[in-house]
């Protein structure tokens, strides 16, 4: 515990800063929510926790590096440190306003040759406005905030000491990048306790990211007025240059794979 108590007490202050920001935006939308709901019909608000079980894929560049990245879900667990996902979505008929957010910290402090150390915390929030045209369909527009930092110890190769000194490399960028995208919402029953939706966006265009995209599909079921669960795939690709200490942090990558998780509606 020792080990890790520095980074613990860190991530977390920092992680706790992150929630109570979510929870104010997430109050101050549901206060607009509460203003328009008049019309139409009554507002409700909707708040998930969720999981993905993600991989990454892609290339990436720091420093002096740059390799192909290719890292499965069982990598993630073995050293994921910190980690959170949770989402708000309000809505009426007609609006609908939303706020989501990934956070990720991960660690590995094996010695593999030359890298003894390696760092990546990934904070992604959207918050979002859509117009619902059709019980089935909606388009939205929003705002992705990205926050970005690694860092790689590396043994200096030119020193072959029994203990040789370590080099670090690192980056770290915020990006706010505007996203617009469209939602599918199929009710697959006539009390649509069951449910098939899709969503996609698309963002960045060299205002933070040269281009940032996300798509998901899942099935859920509604077996309460209050409760839901569901279960799906979720994608989610960045690609930006150039960025970071010495502007020498890059990274073309697509995080994916299942996700599940549990709503609460009131």
């Amino acid at each position: 515990m020792d080990k890790y108590s520095p980074f613990v007490e860190d991530h977390g202050g920092r992680l706790v800063r992150i929630v109570a920001v979510v929870v104010a935006v997430v109050a101050l939308i549901s206060e607009v929510g509460f203003a328009q709901g008049g019309s139409d019909r009554e507002w409700q608000s909707n708040a998930f926790v969720y999981g993905l079980a993600v991989s990454i894929s892609g290339d990436a560049r720091l420093g002096p590096i740059e390799q192909p990245v290719d890292v499965s879900f069982g990598d993630i667990l073995d050293n994921l440190q910190m980690g959170f996902m949770g989402a708000y979505r309000g809505n009426n008929e007609r609006f609908s306003v939303g706020a989501d957010l990934i956070y990720l910290a991960l660690g590995n402090s094996k010695d593999t040759g030359l890298v003894r150390r390696a760092d990546l915390d990934m904070l992604v929030f959207d918050v979002t406005a859509g117009y619902r045209f059709s019980p089935v369909f909606e388009a939205f527009g929003g705002l992705r905030v990205t926050d970005l930092s690694t860092k790689v110890g590396l043994v200096d190769p030119l020193l072959p000491l029994p203990n040789p000194p370590t080099r670090e490399f690192g980056g770290s960028k915020t990006f706010y990048d505007p996203i617009f995208g469209a939602r599918v919402f199929v009710p697959l029953d006539q009390k649509e306790k069951w449910w098939l939706q899709a969503r996609g966006d698309i963002g960045g265009f060299g205002a933070g990211m040269d281009l940032t995209w996300q798509a998901m599909a899942n099935v859920g079921f509604k077996p309460s007025e209050w409760i839901s669960i569901w279960g799906g795939f979720r994608a989610l690709g960045q690609d930006f240059d150039d960025v970071g200490q010495q502007e020498r942090f890059g990274m073309d990558v697509t995080y994916y794979g299942p996700a599940f998780g549990l709503g609460l509606h009131f």
